[in-house]
């Protein structure tokens, strides 16, 4: 799909779908916040994932993404994952990882809880087509309708 089908797409939902498409990360969960919250990782965040690593299971390039955090409140834990566009796939493709424990800043490089590394070509404030697939992946993780996420139910 070419850059203007794909914001002629982007249009086209706005003015189909604008209710059920967040604006912004913290427009996902509209029910039962004070058990999940959703927020950018910051960049103190950031340096709390910096950690130098080997490269060795690079599973992915990630074209555009960014890190969130998954924030649990009542535990007072948090979860960061990423979530982006894979570099040599249509532009309707996305990537959710499994959470991500580790980023080396100097190679652009993610590490996941499963060991896999993801090589991070540009970090981007999210857009509506990520934002769309973060409530889609919530869905499928069995969690979307609890916490009010736009979408199917």
């Amino acid at each position: 799909m070419s850059q203007s089908s794909y914001d002629s797409l982007l249009r086209k939902l706005h003015e189909d779908y604008g209710e059920h498409i967040p604006k912004n990360i913290d427009d996902i969960i509209r029910l039962n916040r004070e058990f999940l919250s959703l927020e950018l990782a910051s960049p103190e965040d950031m340096l709390t994932l910096q950690m130098p690593f080997i490269i060795s299971n690079l599973r992915g390039h990630i074209e555009g993404g960014f890190i969130y955090k998954r924030i649990y409140p009542v535990f007072n834990k948090y979860t960061y994952f990423l979530i982006g566009r894979r570099v040599g796939k249509p532009l309707s493709s996305a990537v959710h990882t499994s959470p991500v424990i580790g980023y080396d800043p100097e190679n652009q490089v993610a590490l996941t809880a499963t060991g896999s590394h993801y090589l991070v070509h540009e970090l981007i404030a999210p857009d509506p087509f990520l934002l769309v697939n973060l409530c889609g992946f919530l869905h499928r993780e069995g969690i979307g309708s609890y916490f009010g996420v736009p979408g199917y139910s």
